[in-house]
């Protein structure tokens, strides 16, 4: 989770809410809040998380 916020931190971004969970195959799932000015700085956020080696997938939940 560290590196997932550092990560998000490089661009600059202002984090709301973080939560995550590990299950017994030691997968990881992290839910997080971020305030975004449009879609082309979601776009560097989502790139930015996805170079992270252990990260399989980035997805945008709209609530």
């Amino acid at each position: 989770m560290n590196e997932v916020l550092q990560a998000v931190n490089e661009t600059k971004t202002n984090i709301s809410a973080v939560s995550g969970k590990s299950d017994r195959n030691k997968v990881a799932t992290i839910h997080m809040s971020i305030y975004i000015h449009n879609i082309a700085h979601l776009q560097k956020v989502v790139d930015r998380i996805k170079q992270i080696s252990d990260v399989y997938s980035v997805r945008r939940i709209m609530n």
